[in-house]
């Protein structure tokens, strides 16, 4: 069921594939990700945004909320910059459950950079809607 979820996420996911984000793993309120780095990425001082850093996060978070095959939103989250991104080709993101809820879930998030030094961290809330995963999506883009 997790490859199917996993699968999911990485075909449906527009706004993450379009960034090359992608869930490399799910289990059970748990998730991993990526994204390969782009120089487009970069800002003025040469590291990567805040914003794909962010969305990076906010994504695979949002992969562990849907392992238990329903839809899930994010309702808020608290964000931390620890480093910059520099000097790296690819960023790496860890979520897991702090608190799996049946309407509310809290995940706490890593981000790291290749040599595995963490570079943010953040804690998102997610409300589980009753939407099946893969229950046809009328009216989508």
């Amino acid at each position: 069921m997790y490859q199917k979820i996993m699968d999911y996420r990485n075909q449906h996911n527009r706004f993450s594939r379009f960034l090359g984000i992608k869930t490399t793993k799910i289990e059970r309120d748990y998730a991993e990700g990526e994204v390969l780095l782009r120089e487009d990425y970069q800002n003025t001082t040469q590291s990567i945004q805040g914003g794909l850093i962010y969305t990076l996060a906010d994504s695979i978070c949002g992969s562990a909320a849907f392992s238990r095959g329903k839809r899930a939103v994010t309702l808020n989250a608290d964000f931390q910059y620890l480093r910059p991104a520099r000097g790296t080709k690819r960023l790496f993101a860890v979520a897991q459950a702090v608190k799996a809820g049946r309407q509310v879930s809290v995940y706490n998030v890593d981000i790291f950079d290749e040599d595995k030094t963490l570079l943010a961290k953040g804690t998102f809330s997610f409300f589980h809607l009753d939407e099946d995963l893969f229950k046809e999506e009328e009216g989508a883009y």
